[in-house]
């Protein structure tokens, strides 16, 4: 598994992702809904997508989140070959504990730190006030596209509006991708 992300990261800067579903979990009686967490990276060389560490939780909270991805991350830097291995960047969806807890483990930086380190970087133009590794949080488009499209439905009782608005809108956004490489 790190050979091929190390082998990719030296080209095009690979990022991880980070989410959870309740969708496969049976619900366990007296407890919140379980939710798989898991870290994964998109191997573009051999067209698979490679799970990096996974835990199982009926603790949602931003805590219990940083708490486990902190001993996964700690584990792989002690007992596996990912040391010094970081990622350029880790996306997630729009969840405060999620980006909360990438900040707090990859970076040691609250999300007020991380944003005047960004501000620091892009506005200011200072390019040497980044650390050595530093780990960028980025939002997942789909996430993004699939909150729009919810949302569109509150606009209109007609389903051809919906459906053309959502079309033209996701297709806006795929150029924006594109065109952003």
């Amino acid at each position: 598994m790190w050979k091929a992300f190390k082998k990719q990261d030296e080209t095009n800067r690979t990022s991880w992702s980070f989410d959870s579903t309740g969708s496969v979990m049976f619900p366990v009686a007296g407890e919140k809904k379980p939710f798989l967490y898991s870290m994964t990276f998109h191997d573009r060389l051999n067209k698979q997508i490679i799970s990096i560490f996974d835990w199982i939780s009926c603790c949602h909270t931003g805590a219990n989140i940083q708490n486990y991805l902190s001993t996964c991350v700690n584990n792989l830097l002690v007992y596996g070959e990912a040391k010094d291995v970081f990622p350029f960047g880790v996306v997630t969806d729009f969840a405060w504990g999620f980006i909360n807890a990438v900040q707090l483990v990859f970076n040691r930086l609250t999300i007020d730190e991380y944003i005047q380190y960004c501000y620091l970087y892009l506005v200011e133009k200072q390019t040497n006030s980044l650390p050595k590794t530093f780990v960028r949080s980025f939002l997942c488009c789909i996430h993004f596209l699939h909150n729009v499209i919810k949302k569109t439905k509150t606009f209109s009782d007609d389903d051809v509006v919906i459906k053309s608005f959502n079309l033209f809108f996701t297709v806006l956004q795929v150029e924006i991708l594109k065109n952003s490489k």
